[in-house]
């Protein structure tokens, strides 16, 4: 099943879903300003609140 990129989003928004986001095999989050960007090797870095949890990957 292929899953939707969100680059930017409202934090609020997405916070009810984090429990079922972190099930999902291969999908990585790194949260932790309210800042996104594009990596290196291609991932989309979410930050928020200085909390690193499960970024969605390109």
């Amino acid at each position: 099943m292929d899953y939707p990129l969100f680059k930017y989003f409202d934090p609020n928004f997405l916070k009810p879903f984090l429990t079922d986001l972190q099930k999902i095999p291969n999908l990585q989050f790194y949260f932790n300003t309210t800042v996104s960007e594009v990596t290196e090797n291609g991932h989309y870095e979410i930050f928020l609140d200085e909390q690193k949890l499960p970024v969605i990957t390109s």
